[in-house]
This record gives C-alpha cells, structure tokens and sequence, in this order.
C-alpha cells in the first residue's frame, strides 16, 4: 500500500502537535507552602477543520500544581525569590517524562511512574519571562552589572566596580543607617566633651588617641594603615 505524501504530513502533525515543549503563560494562583502554581498558556491552540480546512483557535486549559523553578542552589543553602501573583508572565516548559518519583525524592535513578510525555502534569515555570508590554524598565538592566530591583526604583547593583559606587541601599535601609551614624555621632561628641569632677575643680576632656610610636627597624608602609597599627 502507498501512502500519499499528503497523509504523511498529517500524520506528522498530529504527532507534533501533542507534543508540548515551551509557552508563554500567565499565572492564575500561586502555593507559597508548596511553591506550586496553577498557569494558563497564553497561545492558544489551532485546530484545523479535516472536513472545510478552516482554522479556529483554541484557549488551552489552566494547568494546576506547576512547581515553579526558583533560581536556587541546594548545595550553597542559596536562592532569590519575590512575590508571585495572580497576572504575573512567566514561562511554561513541559518535562519529556513524567516528574512525580523525582519530585517527590529528588536525586538521579528515578523511573518514571507512568509512560506519558510532555505531559501537562510534567509542567514547571519559569516566573521570568515578560511580553514587550510588560518588559522590564531601562533603569532596570545595566549593561555592566546584576541588578536587583523593585517596581518603586529601590535597586542593588552588583558589579566588579567599587562597591561605594555601585551599591545602592534601600531607603528604609538608608534612613536606618544614617539614623544610627547621627547616634553615634551624638555619643563620640558627648564623650569627647564628658569631664570628671576632681579635688581641683573640673577635668579637662579626654585625650585623643594618639597613634603608637612605629619601631625603629619597621617600615612605615608596612606599620601604618590608616591611622592605626596595621593588621597581621
């Protein structure tokens, strides 16, 4: 028997179109105690007519429990996370073979409970992916730094630069600090002008710190730091 050519592109795309790789998508709800969340792809699907050839699009159905993929590291008890919301984009991946043994064991060997594959139950997200309408700020890439940053302008910036002029600290954080220095400031002026009162009337204020005597046999460079003993 031959098969036309024609049946074989069919045959193709039937295939192809049940299996699932990456979308965009949009988050519904969002688990913070199991970090799951439930997505609903933004394309939609295209099913063709076989009878008038006409093609209609489809909206795809939520697909729930997604784990999301946080940027984290298990062996460096690291990771960067932010709030999830109901609206947020995000990437959607389906996983080749079903997940469940390993995310429920985690580690290599696992067989896979069933044969399915780019499943929706094998779903995970990437909450990382914007639409041009939702792209991120110019403020907020820099060409030469990593930056973390909230939607009010708050931003920390980490690059090989001097961290005196890269870093920049949250206004909360920086009213905290500035606050702390006025305090201490307050003390050192208070201190330096405290007196003791003696049999012969009022101390004067206390002495300055005087840096100690370098010895003889000892590079200035190599004693001296800024004006103190320098460390070992």
């Amino acid at each position: 028997m031959t098969v036309s050519d024609e049946t074989i592109e069919l045959i193709l795309d039937q295939a192809t179109a049940q299996t699932r790789t990456a979308l965009p998508g949009v988050i519904k709800s969002y688990d913070q105690d199991t970090q799951t969340c439930s997505v609903q792809p933004a394309i939609e699907t295209p099913i063709k007519d076989p009878d008038t050839g006409e093609v209609v699009f489809k909206p795809q159905d939520n697909i729930p429990n997604c784990p999301v993929v946080w940027s984290s590291s298990s062996s460096a008890s690291a990771s960067i996370t932010f709030p999830l919301s109901q609206g947020d984009e995000c990437l959607i991946v389906w996983c080749e073979k079903a997940i469940d043994s390993w995310m429920s064991k985690g580690g290599d060997g696992n067989e896979p409970v069933e044969l399915r594959q780019h499943d929706d139950s094998d779903a995970v997200v990437f909450p990382a992916m914007r639409s041009i309408p939702e792209a991120l700020p110019d403020a907020a890439v820099d060409g030469s730094s990593i930056v973390i940053r909230a939607d009010d302008g708050t931003e920390i910036k980490f690059s090989s630069a001097g961290a005196d002029k890269e870093v920049a600290l949250a206004k909360d954080t920086k009213k905290t600090i500035n606050d702390l220095i006025d305090k201490v400031q307050q003390m050192i002026d208070i201190f330096d002008k405290h007196t003791h009162q003696t049999p012969a009337g009022p101390s004067g204020p206390p002495t300055p710190f005087q840096t100690p005597a370098k010895p003889a046999d000892t590079d200035s460079s190599d004693y001296y730091g800024d004006g103190g003993i320098k460390g070992e």
